[in-house]
């Protein structure tokens, strides 16, 4: 009878072992138990401050709803998608009375989050890096609010993946598509 009980007790543990062989050759990363746990994984890409934009190379977009009174243009020489999947570029904002911040930012569409690397010194015409950037969430109400329309009309699609550099200079100077509030 023991036999029997060791045979049966055989039988229903080894294909238990051999999935778990199976599982982690499929999948061979450990993403953690909890939400973020495999973010060390992820290596977020070298940078360097960029220069100054030229004017000439503005493209200006829509910005936040209720803030009329600047302008928003990012500019198209530094707009890049990284191997990390992250977008940088250089936000230009202007106010009606000609005074402009400048922000050297980084948007991530799979995170859904921003980073500002650096901000402008028009003064002295560079870049300053921010002391200590970190990962926040996007902005959608306020003077800054336009990174939320960035994330949604000109850089991600519906899903949250990154769009190519190309995809993203068309839709910054032609136009986007509807904003896809199921999604928002």
């Amino acid at each position: 009878m023991q036999k029997y009980l060791f045979l049966i007790l055989c039988l229903i543990v080894s294909p238990i072992s051999m999935a778990e062989d199976v599982f982690e050759k499929l999948f061979p990363y450990d993403y953690g138990e909890f939400e973020g746990e495999f973010e060390d994984k992820w290596k977020e890409d070298k940078l360097k401050l960029p220069p100054v934009p030229d004017d000439s190379n503005l493209i200006e977009f829509t910005g936040p709803s209720g803030h009329s009174q600047y302008q928003y243009a990012i500019d198209s020489e530094t707009l890049n998608v990284g191997k990390d999947g992250v977008v940088r570029y250089v936000v230009v904002i202007s106010s009606k009375s000609g005074s402009k911040n400048m922000y050297y930012q980084g948007i991530s569409c799979s995170k859904k989050m921003l980073k500002q690397y650096a901000y402008g010194d028009s003064g002295h015409n560079k870049f300053i890096a921010s002391l200590n950037p970190q990962w926040e969430s996007l902005r959608r109400t306020g003077a800054l609010g336009y990174s939320d329309n960035l994330f949604a009309f000109y850089f991600c699609n519906r899903m949250g993946a990154v769009l190519s550099r190309e995809d993203i200079i068309n839709k910054l100077k032609y136009g986007h598509g509807e904003y896809d509030s199921e999604y928002y």
